[in-house]
């Protein structure tokens, strides 16, 4: 079975090093591997012999750019028109673009996977508690409340930290906590008196005026295209954006649970 590993982050050395078998990759030109895995330029590229490709866990961009760890490079629409029919394509994000790159093709998405998002949630957790370990907090914000955002209040609440959030459905199960509304002026009394604001919804809800009252750390870990915009968080030092912890706070973890998760899918053919 032939794989090609078009791009991706920290999280796929792990990967690759541990699915073995035939592998091709892009983006990794100075990156140690192991022996099975070849590095190739776009140029050397037949996509016609793969049986697997492997997309980054962002996919590929509006402008079809992929990303890899020496950074971007563009694609051609046609690219993925020489694929085999039955050639199976494994990605994190599939947004208009791929899906339209992609029609009638095997697209898996990784994080539609209920234990890869178990898993993938732990790391993440463990790697904001790490990341604010020395911090002094007694306030808490989260914003948004989907399986992540509820997890993250469940760890906290056992710190006796006060939790509050922007969700109302979880209003009583957090009753002993304090609650967020969506309603701006409460935004900013609890901008002004929370110690920590993390960001988990990927839309640009955080405006200026919440940024500029706030002496709370703001730790931003949704994905593209988070929860300020990139040229208003520059101004602010006590904003973070720590998108796709996993990749950054335990890579070889982080690409075990995802090589595993191909290997489920294909046992018997790796």
């Amino acid at each position: 079975m032939k794989i090609l590993v078009l791009g991706g982050d920290k999280r796929y050395i792990s990967l690759m090093n541990t699915l073995g078998g035939d592998i091709d990759c892009i983006g990794y030109e100075n990156i140690n591997l192991n022996q099975n895995i070849h590095k190739l330029s776009l140029q050397d590229i037949n996509p016609s012999i793969y049986d697997i490709m492997i997309l980054p866990m962002l996919g590929i961009t509006q402008d079809l750019q992929i990303n890899t760890l020496n950074g971007p490079f563009s694609i051609d629409k046609d690219f993925f028109k020489c694929c085999k029919k039955d050639c199976i394509f494994y990605t994190g994000i599939i947004n208009d673009t791929m899906k339209d790159l992609f029609e009638g093709k095997n697209l898996v998405r990784f994080l539609a996977d209920k234990k890869v998002n178990q898993a993938n949630d732990v790391l993440t957790i463990e790697g904001i508690l790490d990341d604010i370990k020395d911090k002094e907090i007694e306030k808490v914000t989260i914003l948004g409340f989907g399986n992540l955002g509820s997890k993250l209040a469940s760890i906290l609440s056992k710190y006796h930290i006060k939790i509050g959030t922007n969700d109302k459905e979880l209003a009583d199960v957090f009753s002993n906590k304090f609650f967020l509304t969506t309603n701006k002026e409460q935004m900013k009394t609890y901008f002004k008196e929370s110690d920590l604001v993390i960001n988990t919804v990927p839309k640009n809800i955080i405006s200026e005026d919440l940024l500029q009252q706030s002496n709370a750390y703001i730790l931003d870990i949704a994905s593209f295209p988070y929860g300020v915009p990139k040229d208003t968080a520059e101004k602010y030092k006590n904003y973070k954006l720590y998108s796709s912890i996993p990749s950054k706070y335990a890579p070889e973890k982080a690409g075990k649970i995802l090589a595993k998760k191909i290997k489920n899918d294909l046992r018997g053919l790796l």
